[in-house]
């Protein structure tokens, strides 16, 4: 298993990411809506941000199951396959602020990775594209 530490969902070794150009939405906003279940069933979830990465691996996706962070950041190590190439980050907000940070926005723009917020009140959530600096909602 790969290592990556995630600060703001920053990785130590930023070569592990993958292209975004050619992902199948459909696909990958099925997994984080299954993954956002898991958020919105945790008990901490109005205290901590969680979160975790989608990966492709030999043209499947795959997720991590979601990460406790801080009450306004997500730090964690997240594991995942060692060939894997991260496509997007996903962490919800315990505020349950239906926005993306500035933060959130500079990680997203500097990786080029696509970032979902989960909603943790309500069966929503957003996405960040950062290849054109759109933000939509995703439910």
């Amino acid at each position: 298993m790969r290592k990556c530490l995630l600060v703001m969902f920053l990785f130590m070794n930023s070569v592990c990411v993958a292209s975004t150009d050619n992902i199948n939405s459909k696909k990958l906003f099925t997994l984080v809506r299954t993954v956002c279940k898991d958020i919105r069933n945790h008990p901490e979830k109005f205290v901590k941000e969680l979160g975790g990465i989608v990966y492709v691996l030999d043209g499947e996706y795959g997720i991590t199951k979601p990460l406790l962070g801080e009450k306004d950041k997500f730090f964690a190590k997240v594991s995942y396959p060692a060939k894997a190439k991260p496509i997007a980050t996903y962490h919800s907000h315990p505020a349950m602020d239906a926005f993306f940070s500035s933060t959130d926005k500079t990680y997203a723009e500097s990786t080029g990775l696509i970032s979902f917020i989960c909603l943790v009140d309500e069966a929503r959530l957003l996405k960040y594209f950062p290849k054109n600096k759109n933000i939509m909602a995703a439910s």
